[in-house]
């Protein structure tokens, strides 16, 4: 009960104690002290999924504290109507709600007490004071204020840097002085040394608590009356910065995904469109209550109509901004105290996000690239650095955490996927700059081409050498297969490419003939016209006492598309590489069964390939010119190169409607929760009573009692001995089993 007792003190000071003293103060003090709090509660979260070891009864006590800030608590600072709407869902929120307002006003009740008798006494504070058990649940208590502090915060925090915006907008004056630009340029370090860092913290930690059932319980609920990922939206910092847009869509997506807050089941697609339908329709029927004049073909509409955004956002601007808010307070989706109430733009944009339908899962990965482009490869946020780490105290990447708990199985495939995905792309970003950077590509104008083209239009040649790239002769689109039932991409797309083999030596040129069938290779558009030809950044690093400056390396430099030139970056897999006698080289037929192979005839290859389907969408509107702008192929080594294969597997069993409930069925009822992190690590032992129920009941499961036969499994005794270090072996010599005790 002691250190229960210090370690709430410790983190009612943390969470509480420095919001009021130092607000006024200093600003900069502040923000830096409320991102440092940030991580620290960031931090604790982290201890949900903590295994068990010497620490456990620490960790037990932190999590507690952390369910006390996060838990049903929180709820007193909803508003009336949504608290109400809440508690209906389920019986049991009720029973929890009517206990946290008798514990809450039990102790207000003992505490008044216990002051007005001191009052009475006229003893000391220490005398006659509270007690320590209501001092702990005072505290208690007001940890569930946190968040809603944070929050103000955080708007008074994007405020500034909207402020800050409105600033850089304003036309320059020759009559600005010095003292002025001066005042300027310390707001703008100000917003990125200080506000932008707490910003992007406050956003990691909420889409952590969104990340794991015992706190999105209620997180989630608090979050949507105070339409946080809405006003985000609406800031500046939504259209200025790309790492705020991404944590901000990975907020936005777990804030939406697909499971119950409170049964922790997963849904389906129906499931969720069902709910959407519902809010629709009740949308709908008050459409026509209290709007019938100006909504009355909206509210006769079909639901799935109805539901589109573009359709709701047209007959919404129908209302005036005094009915907008009305028809808001009506569906009590907002508070009626909130100061953007006023703003037409915020409650369309409201309206919109609570009812219109969005787009499923399969349809969100099968518009997904499977290969990276340029965009994400450079992308230090999606992509960071290997050597050069920054200080992972003031830095948020927009990655997926692969934790020990996950909301379900669905959601573990996703981060897997995501990670994979990224990790790939790393080393990828990696071969391609190393084979870049020996082509050294370089600008030749028109007057010096070889090829007869003028228009005084500059070209690129390459007058470097690497082992693994070749320059492109020609792309030709050749087969565009329409789509599948229910996809928006083409079923497949291929390609035919055209490279020369002549100035290579034998060892390599057989390597480009030994290129197979399910190979990936990568093709890209440089353009050494806009090449900048600088040299990598310096970056400065401490040896010792000294500080040492050095260049940053160039699969770590984010400016490396634009000092070499690159463009654009695609992906394709090898179906087909013929001769120029059209003589097919990778039959795998020939290889396996093993006879004579194929000699090559010239120089050239034709290369038939199937190109990414969601990147080809994409590059639809451009498809023709970009296609033709690709210059370099490169290869990879094949066995760092099977990304394709694993990534696909896992979209594949992520877009079955029946995929993850295939898994779920695959796993022991007994191991389910465990997997996922929300259950007891020691009843997926062989030992507990759990396991041996389920071998009891399960026809083809060893009982865990039972003699196991390890076969051929040792080659002799020694072996045995050997594979069970810490063991005493017992070996009987009259039947020659062996069996395994424990030292005592």
């Amino acid at each position: 009960d002691t250190s229960r007792m210090v370690l709430t003190k410790v983190f009612h000071s943390l969470f509480l104690a420095p919001l009021t003293k130092l607000e006024t103060n200093n600003e900069q003090q502040y923000y830096h002290l409320q991102t440092e709090r940030v991580n620290f509660v960031t931090n604790c979260v982290a201890s949900f999924d903590t295994p068990s070891d010497g620490n456990g009864a620490g960790i037990a006590m932190v999590s507690d504290l952390i369910m006390h800030t996060f838990g049903i608590g929180l709820w007193q600072h909803l508003s009336p109507k949504r608290r109400e709407l809440e508690l209906r869902k389920y019986k049991l929120l009720e029973k929890y709600w009517k206990v946290f307002l008798s514990t809450s006003n039990r102790t207000n009740d003992n505490i008044n007490e216990n002051l007005e008798k001191s009052k009475r006494q006229k003893l000391d504070k220490k005398k006659g004071g509270c007690s320590q058990k209501e001092d702990m649940l005072t505290m208690q208590r007001d940890l569930c204020g946190f968040l809603p502090n944070l929050a103000k915060s955080f708007f008074d925090a994007l405020e500034k840097c909207d402020h800050e915006k409105s600033n850089d907008d304003k036309p320059n004056d020759p009559t600005v002085t010095t003292d002025s630009e001066e005042t300027t340029l310390a707001t703008a370090t100000f917003v990125h040394s200080h506000l932008l860092p707490f910003v992007y913290k406050t956003l990691d930690l909420l889409i952590d608590l969104l990340s794991q059932i015992p706190t999105r319980r209620y997180v989630r609920s608090y979050l949507l009356d105070i339409s946080f990922t809405v006003r985000c939206s609406l800031s500046s910092l939504a259209k200025r910065h790309r790492l705020f847009r991404q944590l901000l869509k990975m907020l936005v997506d777990v804030e939406n995904f697909a499971i119950d807050d409170h049964t922790g089941k997963s849904l389906t697609y129906t499931d969720m469109q069902s709910k959407t339908d519902t809010n629709c329709h009740v949308l709908q029927r008050m459409c026509y209550k209290y709007y019938k004049h100006k909504l009355t073909s909206y509210s006769f509409s079909g639901i799935k109509t109805a539901s589109q955004e573009e359709y709701l956002v047209r007959h919404l601007n129908k209302l005036d901004t005094q009915e907008l808010r009305q028809l808001a307070e009506k569906l009590r989706i907002v508070n009626g105290d909130d100061l953007l109430l006023s703003s037409r733009t915020f409650l369309l944009e409201l309206l919109v996000y609570r009812h219109a339908s969005r787009p499923s899962e399969a349809q969100v990965l099968t518009s997904l690239p499977i290969y990276p482009n340029e965009i994400m490869l450079w992308d230090e946020n999606l992509v960071p650095p290997g050597k050069v780490t920054p200080n992972s105290n003031s830095t948020v990447l927009a990655l997926p955490k692969l934790n020990l708990q996950f909301l379900s199985f669905h959601d573990y495939l996703l981060r897997s996927f995501q990670l994979v995905r990224l990790e790939s792309a790393y080393e990828i970003r990696g071969d391609l700059v190393d084979s870049i950077r020996r082509l050294s590509p370089v600008c030749i104008h028109a007057n010096d081409r070889d090829d007869g083209v003028g228009g005084g239009k500059a070209g690129t040649t390459f007058k470097g050498w690497s082992r693994m790239a070749l320059p492109i002769g020609e792309v030709v689109i050749s087969q565009v297969l329409p789509p599948k039932l229910g996809e928006n991409v083409p079923a497949m797309v291929c390609a035919e490419i055209t490279i020369d083999l002549s100035n290579l030596g034998h060892s390599v040129k057989d390597e480009w003939d030994s290129l197979r069938e399910f190979d990936n290779l990568f093709m890209v558009a440089i353009d050494a016209s806009i090449m900048t030809g600088e040299p990598a950044p310096l970056i400065t690093r401490k040896h010792g006492s000294d500080i040492v400056e050095r260049r940053m390396p160039d699969e770590e430099d984010t400016n490396f598309p634009q000092r070499f030139g690159v463009t654009k970056v695609r992906g394709c897999m090898v179906l087909e590489m013929r001769d120029e006698e059209g003589s097919l080289l990778n039959d795998p037929a020939l290889m396996h069964q093993g006879a004579k192979q194929v000699v090559p005839k010239g120089t050239k290859r034709f290369l038939k390939v199937v190109l990414d389907s969601a990147q080809f969408a994409t590059d639809s509107n451009m498809a023709a010119e970009l296609y033709q702008s690709l210059n370099i192929l490169i290869r990879r080594k094949a066995k760092e190169n099977n990304f394709k294969a694993v990534l696909e597997t896992i979209r594949d069993l992520m877009k079955n409607p029946s995929g993850t409930s295939v898994v779920e069925r695959s796993i022991p009822t007994w191991l389910h929760d465990v997997l996922l992190g929300y259950d007891d690590p020691s009843l997926a032992s062989y030992t507990s009573l759990r396991m041996k129920d389920f071998a009891s009941k399960t026809v083809g499961v060893t009982h865990p009692n039972a003699m196991l036969d390890y076969g051929d499994t040792f080659v002799d005794q020694k072996h045995l001995t050997q594979a069970f270090p810490g063991c005493q072996i017992q070996v009987r010599k009259d039947n020659e089993k062996l069996l395994i005790s424990e030292k005592s």
